[in-house]
């Protein structure tokens, strides 16, 4: 902890002022000038180059600052110098179980890779049997577009309780079934309405979501 707090928050405020010391500042503003046309800085610490680039001879500056610390200070000078700062953008698909917390793979990249990285936008494609490509616009969607929740879990299998039996099982009560399966079902009322969603577990039959 107190090595993460040294990296993040003392380390880069002493680069910075090492960095900026008057011999090193008088190079700097002999040589950026110079720079012209797409930039990259890798390792733009904490964007003392900034203030020196001629904006009429840059086209775009992409800079690669693996420490968070010296990255927001450099983001800082770019603002101050009115200058935008094109960080790489990398995009990827990714077919993954549930339980995968895919927020943290953008970070972990930028771990791996030594520059730092983290997560600016995600789309979730599919979800079992729903993908993207088959839904609709808010503005596009109406009553008869909408998927029954029966419809939903149509690819489960199904059981149908009698009427006594369906009553004590919406009231969260188990029922004792001489089935051995063990994967969720749709279960239908003696009406044959469809009322929940419902798993064998070792007290019985019971609920999992009540529709």
């Amino acid at each position: 902890m107190i090595k993460s707090f040294y990296e993040k928050n003392v380390l880069p405020s002493i680069l910075n002022c090492c960095c900026g010391t008057k011999p090193i500042t008088y190079q700097r503003k002999k040589i950026i000038p110079r720079a012209n046309g797409n930039i990259l800085e890798i390792g733009i610490g904490s964007g003392l180059n900034i203030p020196f680039y001629d904006k009429n001879k840059v086209d775009s500056l992409i800079a690669i600052e693996p420490s968070d610390g010296l990255n927001m200070m450099a983001k800082n000078k770019a603002t101050e110098n009115n200058i935008e700062i094109n960080l790489p953008i990398v995009s990827f698909d990714i077919k993954c179980s549930k339980g995968t917390y895919i927020r943290s793979v953008a970070r972990d990249l930028g771990l791996k890779l030594g520059c730092g990285a983290h997560l600016s936008k995600l789309i979730r494609t599919s979800q079992e049997k729903f993908k993207l490509s088959d839904a609709y616009s808010l503005d596009d969607t109406s009553l008869e577009k909408l998927i029954s929740l029966e419809n939903a879990f149509e690819d489960l299998d199904f059981i149908q309780l009698n009427e006594s039996d369906a009553a004590a099982f919406l009231h969260g009560k188990s029922i004792q079934t001489d089935f051995e399966h063990t994967e969720l079902l749709r279960v239908y009322d003696a009406k044959n309405q469809f009322i929940a969603i419902g798993k064998k577990t070792s007290k019985g039959f019971k609920h999992e979501y009540l529709v």
